[in-house]
């Protein structure tokens, strides 16, 4: 019985040795793909930034990235970084979202303009709409994709 259970040991050791080099080799390919992917794939965002308004902080410091693949299929995705300035606690707080977004192309009183729309899947209170003014501007409008009344400035700027 004694060298069955040497013979039992074994195999399990080897199995899990083997199993184990299975899954580095399998992990260090999956890491080159999505490295590769990533280079590739950072050529298609683009970004635009600005500070935005604050009812309650000295401003927000945002960036937003598009993804604008190159076919007409492709997912459109972004990623969104808000940084609060001066809140009242005293220290910058710094929000981080991304999702899919969507392109509408006109509105009533305005059909020639495009909006981008961020989570359009999403409860209304997620969703957030741009337009774009040329290729180098996006204007931040409000909840219900029109433009905020007044003076301040909504505007994010390509990098």
């Amino acid at each position: 019985m004694y060298p069955l259970c040497q013979l039992l040991i074994l195999f399990v050791l080897l199995f899990s040795i083997t199993s184990c080099q299975q899954k580095l080799a399998n992990t260090t390919t999956t890491e080159d793909s999505t490295h590769t992917a990533s280079n590739t794939a950072d050529k298609s965002w683009v970004s635009y930034s600005g500070t935005l308004p604050c009812a309650d902080c000295n401003g927000i410091v945002t960036v937003l990235s598009l993804y604008q693949p190159a076919g007409p299929n492709a997912d459109l995705l972004f990623k969104l970084e808000e940084t609060y300035k001066g809140m009242q606690s005293g220290k910058d707080v710094t929000l981080h979202s991304e999702g899919s977004y969507g392109i509408l192309q006109g509105i009533t009183a305005t059909p020639n303009i495009s909006i981008i729309q961020l989570n359009p899947e999403k409860d209304k209170a997620l969703q957030r709409f741009f337009q774009r003014i040329n290729n180098n501007e996006l204007k931040m409008l409000d909840k219900d994709g029109k433009a905020f009344a007044g003076d301040l400035n909504y505007s994010l700027f390509h990098k």
